[in-house]
């Protein structure tokens, strides 16, 4: 019987990529690398370092409010706790690599805490004034729920008169030892490891066969953290109207950084994603697909920013039903992205959707 010469053609090896084809999956290839290489440049590695800067400066306020107690010096530690949220906001969203390695990003901030045991467990150390918490070493030991930032905002509401209680004072600086010491190891491991991982994928590579893989991990973590954005940090807390929203459930609440926190994280997934100016980008079809992430991304920020010009904390914020609305919209945009991302970004690299680890949550 007389084969077909599409498959005589197939047994000779002759069959190959048409041209054009091949011309697409060569200039996504290097858009892949390109991305990647701006991503870690640019937004991961600096970030990284800025965040071992901010836990330094804890450490510094912390040590200079316990050793020289007043009003000033208790105003300092608690502003560069401020910076020290903005910082971790910015990476919060490298749930993989060494950030899940040794459960370092618990570590820095427990959170969720649907049902407040970290806040029991930090309470109960205070109450009982737990000598081991006091020591970096012995702390480190203990549940990550009392070692990171949300445990830090709870020991610094403790103080009253501008002055922090003695024992507050040894567990705080405790925590912010074991804070440096974790966005150390966080940058380290970056720096030094992941990301030539990301850089040069292969057959040899254990994570990254390609550079699709490595810039769809990338771009997964950004989107992933607008999902927590929408659905937790915002949908949760805002609930159907004023009446039934939930401040309690919201992050960085008793410092006041709850919605300066989602804005971060919209800012630190916005790098990510959206690059209408990468260099060497000549394809007015992405360039455009880059600008409409970058406005939806923007709408979502400038109405985070706006509800933050009305005074008071979250729960006063939220309250307010003009205000309650004005967060409600930011969500919108930021599903618009998300769609753009999973429907139009990803095809338009060469890429698919695959496994969402929020997909059902």
């Amino acid at each position: 019987m007389r084969l077909p010469s599409i498959f005589l053609l197939i047994g000779l090896g002759v069959v190959g990529v048409t041209p054009a084809l091949a011309d697409t999956t060569s200039a996504q290839a290097v858009l892949q690398e390109r991305l990647v290489e701006t991503i870690l440049s640019e937004t991961i590695l600096p970030d990284h370092a800025v965040l071992v800067v901010a836990t330094a400066e804890q450490q510094r306020t912390m040590r200079a409010a316990c050793g020289t107690p007043s009003p000033e010096t208790l105003s300092d530690a608690q502003a560069a706790f401020r910076d020290l949220v903005a910082a971790f906001s910015r990476v919060e969203m490298y749930r993989f690599g060494p950030g899940r390695q040794d459960n370092r990003l618990a570590r820095l901030n427990f959170w969720p805490d649907r049902r407040g045991l970290g806040m029991r467990q930090v309470r109960r150390i205070l109450e009982e004034q737990d000598q081991t918490a006091t020591d970096p070493t012995t702390l480190r030991g203990k549940s990550v729920a009392v070692q990171g930032l949300s445990a830090l905002e709870q020991v610094l509401a403790e103080a009253a008169d501008g002055v922090m209680p003695d024992y507050a004072c040894r567990y705080g600086t405790a925590i912010t030892d074991v804070t440096h010491e974790t966005a150390e190891a966080l940058l380290i491991g970056w720096r030094d490891s992941q990301a030539e991982l990301l850089r040069h994928p292969g057959p040899e590579n254990p994570l990254y066969r390609d550079q699709g893989e490595a810039v769809k991990a990338l771009l997964k973590a950004a989107m992933e953290q607008l999902v927590i954005v929408e659905q937790q940090k915002l949908g949760r807390v805002l609930r159907d109207g004023p009446a039934s929203a939930n401040p309690l459930s919201a992050p960085f609440r008793l410092s006041g950084m709850t919605l300066r926190a989602v804005a971060v994280n919209i800012a630190a997934s916005r790098a990510v994603l959206s690059h209408p100016d990468l260099p060497g980008l000549d394809d007015p079809d992405m360039q455009n697909l880059f600008r409409e992430l970058d406005f939806e991304l923007s709408q979502s920020g400038a109405a985070i920013r706006a509800a933050l010009e009305f005074p008071g904390g979250i729960a006063a914020r939220i309250a307010d039903p003009a205000t309650h609305d004005l967060l409600q919209y930011a969500r919108i945009p930021l599903q618009a992205a998300v769609d753009l991302h999973d429907t139009r970004l990803l095809p338009a690299l060469g890429l698919t959707r695959g496994f969402n680890s929020l997909d059902g949550d």
